[in-house]
Parts: structure tokens; C-alpha cells; sequence
């Protein structure tokens, strides 16, 4: 039986961790939902470490985490959404499809990463589409995530990606660009 995590708060960070740690194993709904609270702490290390746990969980969980995507704190969409990815849970693509287009930056950032990290080609069309995001963090996923899922990146986006003067974008097309040349 895994450790009760409810009262973790009280305890000394170090001792925290190892809780957290331990909750890897854990198929308690009650304590799944005290691990993807810790998805928010202000703590990046506990953040960490709850994102840790949850991402090496081998029990099926992903029912779990897809309601959480609807949660109202943005942190909790967006590391829900990168651990689904992580595991690559194919049964939460039109979740986050959905999820792209959340108001927040760092959720949508989050929902493209997982779509790319899953290589889920079925949302090449949307994952392009942000590649005219307001928000640079999500042009950079959307761009990683096309290439990730293989979508078709025409020489006219790959121009646009190059005008917008962002180093990593840059570097990214510039590898892009050189590889087609070369083919």
C-alpha cells in the first residue's frame, strides 16, 4: 500500500521528496489527486518530483489525467498534458487537441509538445496553424512539434519561422532548410 501524502505539507522538503518519489507505484485515486495537486506547488522541485511520479506510473491512470485537463489552475493542465505525452496516451489526443487552444501560452505550449512528442499526425493541420500564435513559447512548440509528428512544413512557413527573428527558431529551420537543399 503507498504512503497517505495528504499531510505532506508538514513535513521537511527532503522528506517531501521521498514521499514523492514513493508515489510512483500509487493506484489510490486519492493520492493520484494529491500528486497532480503538487503539479502547482510553488516548489519546482516538488513540481518535479510529482510530475516524476506520475510519468513512471505504470497503473492506468490516463482517465485520471484527461480530467484533469479541464482543471481551472493552468499549471495543472499544462504538466498533465506533458506527462500524457510523455507516456505517450494516445487515448488523450483529442484532449489535447482541445487543449491547443486554451487561453493560456503555457498550456497550449504544453498541449502541442505532447501532440509532437506522440508524433500524432492527425493534428498536423492544427499544430501549424500555430505556428502564427501571438505567443513566441507556442510558435517554438508548434514548430517543434511539426517536425516531431512529420507534418508537411511548407518553404513559405519555413521563411516565415526564419523572419521572426528567434535564435532557436532560427537555428531549428536553418537545419531544416540545409537538410531539404541536400536532398
Amino acid at each position: 500500500m503507498a504512503p497517505d501524502i495528504k499531510n505532506m505539507q508538514s513535513l521537511p522538503k527532503n522528506q517531501q521528496i521521498l514521499l514523492l518519489e514513493s508515489m510512483a507505484r500509487t493506484d489510490s485515486r486519492d493520492n493520484l489527486d494529491m500528486l497532480v495537486a503538487y503539479l502547482d506547488d510553488a516548489d519546482i522541485q516538488i513540481r518535479g518530483e510529482a510530475f516524476g511520479a506520475l510519468l513512471l506510473n505504470e497503473n492506468n491512470i490516463t482517465d485520471i489525467l484527461i480530467e484533469y485537463l479541464g482543471d481551472p489552475r493552468r499549471n495543472i493542465r499544462a504538466f498533465v498534458a506533458l506527462v500524457l505525452g510523455n507516456r505517450r496516451e494516445v487515448a488523450s489526443t483529442a484532449a489535447l487537441v482541445e487543449l491547443a487552444s486554451d487561453p493560456s501560452p503555457l498550456v497550449r505550449s504544453c498541449a502541442l509538445g505532447a501532440l509532437g512528442h506522440m508524433r500524432y499526425a492527425p493534428a498536423c493541420g492544427l499544430i501549424l496553424q500555430h505556428l502564427d500564435d501571438p505567443d513566441m513559447s507556442v510558435k517554438r512548440s508548434a514548430f517543434k512539434a511539426a517536425l516531431d509528428a512529420g507534418c508537411d512544413i511548407s518553404d513559405v512557413q519555413l521563411r516565415h519561422i526564419s523572419s521572426l527573428n528567434d535564435d532557436e527558431l532560427d537555428i531549428i529551420a536553418a537545419s531544416v532548410m540545409h537538410d531539404r537543399n541536400d536532398t
